[in-house]
């Protein structure tokens, strides 16, 4: 059972997150555009040998929004966090978006206060570019990003529910599962969500690959909407101390569809480090 917990940050912001077990610090980092609850189904499992961190990123779920929303940010409140519990040897994980802030916490702060990594069906780079194909180095298109962009303040529903529809193999068997994860992502702060969103799909992580030097656990769904084989390629060949487990019957959503393998594969790997 977890309890809820808030960090103070020193800009005046408030992070919640959740807290649950004993043993080694593991971290997880929800996706776009929901907040801490999205691991509900995994916490209680994960706690019994880790200790657990489910943290809403701000601007998410019941954290303070920002006033300049931006991925840098997000990953900055992360170690912050760390630092005021004194924690030094974190199992950091993100999916989706919280994938990208892993990242960017690698840019700006190495393997400061982490023991391991873990990066959950993203790519380093969201946009498409001259050296980064639409269809092999990201399956979002400029025009796509934009259309979201562009909805998003007079009908935010239609993008979640574009998120959450896609992000399963097949949304009707998890419609459920779907209904809820629309309407957690519905909590979010309508600026500040947008707004980070734009911003990652700005970012670059691709040079910071070849620098991580921690146990890294890359997660990818073969049916995903949201990477590649290519994308998995990249990040299994330029992560030199990587871990890659594709998860054969899921798409973006895997730590749902196949929740035993990805409950499994997580412990045994954090546990290993």
């Amino acid at each position: 059972m977890s309890s809820e917990r808030f960090c103070e940050l020193s800009d005046g912001g408030r992070m919640r997150f959740l807290e649950a077990g004993a043993g080694k610090p593991l971290v997880l980092i929800h996706g776009w555009p929901t907040n801490a609850n999205a691991w509900r189904d995994h916490i209680d499992a994960l706690s019994a040998n880790h200790h657990v961190f489910a943290v809403d990123l701000r601007g998410f779920g019941d954290s303070t929004p920002m006033e300049q929303p931006a991925i840098a940010q997000l990953a900055a409140d992360v170690h912050e966090m760390l630092v005021s519990l004194d924690i030094d040897d974190a199992f950091v994980i993100g999916w989706s978006l919280g994938g990208s802030v892993v990242l960017s916490y690698a840019t700006q702060f190495g393997a400061d206060r982490v023991r391991g990594l873990g990066i959950i069906d993203v790519s380093p780079r969201l946009s498409p570019g001259e050296d980064w194909l639409l269809g092999e180095g990201t399956p979002f298109s400029a025009e796509g990003l934009a259309d979201w962009s562009a909805r998003w303040p007079g009908d935010p529903l239609s993008v979640v529910t574009d998120v959450y529809t896609m992000g399963f193999v097949d949304h009707e068997q998890y419609a459920d599962t779907r209904e809820w994860l629309i309407g957690e992502g519905m909590r979010a702060d309508r600026t500040t969500a947008m707004r980070t969103l734009d911003d990652a799909a700005a970012q670059d992580y691709r040079g910071v690959l070849a620098t991580i030097t921690v146990p890294t656990l890359l997660l990818f769904g073969v049916h995903s909407t949201s990477t590649t084989s290519h994308v998995r390629d990249f990040f299994e060949t330029n992560i030199p101390t990587s871990t890659m487990v594709v998860f054969e019957q899921s798409g973006h959503c895997l730590m749902f569809e196949e929740p035993r393998k990805f409950l499994e594969t997580l412990d045994a790997f954090a546990q290993s480090t």
